[in-house]
């Protein structure tokens, strides 16, 4: 159940080189992912986090209350590229292809949820396998999510994982994003990954 996320130097496409939980797009997206570094570049190749459920305390109670009865739409392909535009380094070929594979890969999920051990109010949305508010057309959506994508990603309530060969960090998917940094090119970086 290891998975081997390897960047190649020839490489142009960053997996994870965008905010983002683990398995969103699932059901039951798994609640936890470990990563450990295998081979990394002599410099950069860090992972961002940032915190959902301080980014929910950020927000007015109005706010609060209006997202409390919205459900947004995770979609698997949007990670090969979203509105008939391959991501960076996505071919258009492979783009139509990952599009028909995973075809109806997608979940709903309420946009703020407790933490089961915690009792903490969380953003639950990804600027990125968000695709609308279920109900709502996804032009509607787009102003909101990137709003709250803003919001979560902003200094105060992400860090910065400087990785050193056998670093091994795990998170909480209920209640972080991450965000693979893309700042080695040319470089080789190889992660193992469990969920």
């Amino acid at each position: 159940e290891v998975n081997e996320i390897a960047r190649n130097p020839g490489d142009i496409r960053n997996i994870g080189g965008f905010w983002h939980m683990d398995l969103s797009f699932l059901q039951r997206p798994n609640y936890a992912s470990v990563l450990c570094a295998r081979e990394l570049p002599p410099s950069g190749g860090d992972t961002m986090f940032a915190h959902l459920g301080a980014a929910y305390d950020t927000l007015s109670p109005g706010l609060q209350a209006t997202l409390q009865t919205l459900s947004t739409v995770h979609i698997k392909d949007h990670a090969y590229g979203i509105d008939g535009k391959p991501a960076r380094g996505v071919s258009l070929e492979y783009y139509l292809e990952m599009k028909k594979k995973f075809a109806g890969i997608e979940a709903c999920h309420p946009v703020v949820g407790r933490h089961p051990e915690t009792g903490r109010n969380i953003l639950y949305i990804s600027p990125f396998y968000s695709d609308r508010f279920d109900g709502w057309t996804r032009e509607e959506s787009l102003p909101l999510i990137q709003y709250l994508g803003a919001e979560i990603t902003r200094p105060e309530n992400t860090c910065r994982f400087q990785w050193k060969e056998g670093s091994i960090a795990m998170w909480d998917n209920r209640a972080v994003m991450h965000y693979a940094l893309d700042d080695y090119p040319g470089q080789r970086r190889v992660m193992h990954r469990l969920t």
